[in-house]
């Protein structure tokens, strides 16, 4: 069985804050190279294809799953506007809590245990 990698979006896939026109300012940025920005939804969407890439490798060893805020969003609008492949989404608990990913991740893993 492939071992879980639980991802997150804003602040590891998309770059916050929102640096666009800053990227220059924050040289430890750099470690991925070149850098796309679009808009979706509304929001501005800063990251880099090179981590894509890895990202999309990385999936032939390890199943990677979605524990993000942008929810089932993540597999609908965001994964194939960035070019990544389809990842299941796992569902929150405690949507509200500030901790629901935490919460959501110590719920889960019990009940699919790959270890």
């Amino acid at each position: 069985m492939k071992p879980k990698l639980f991802q997150d979006i804003d602040g590891v896939i998309n770059v916050l804050p929102k640096c666009e026109g800053n990227l220059d300012k924050r040289p430890h940025l750099r470690v991925w190279g070149e850098w796309k920005t679009f808009v979706m939804d509304g929001y501005t969407i800063t990251y880099s294809p090179e981590l894509i890439t890895h990202l999309n490798r990385i999936s032939q060893k390890a199943e990677i799953v979605w524990l993000t805020t942008w929810h089932e969003e993540a597999s609908r609008d965001f994964a194939p506007a960035v070019g990544l492949k389809d990842f299941p989404f796992v569902s929150p608990v405690g949507r509200d809590d500030a901790w629901y990913s935490g919460a959501t991740s110590f719920n889960w893993l019990p009940e699919n245990r790959w270890w």
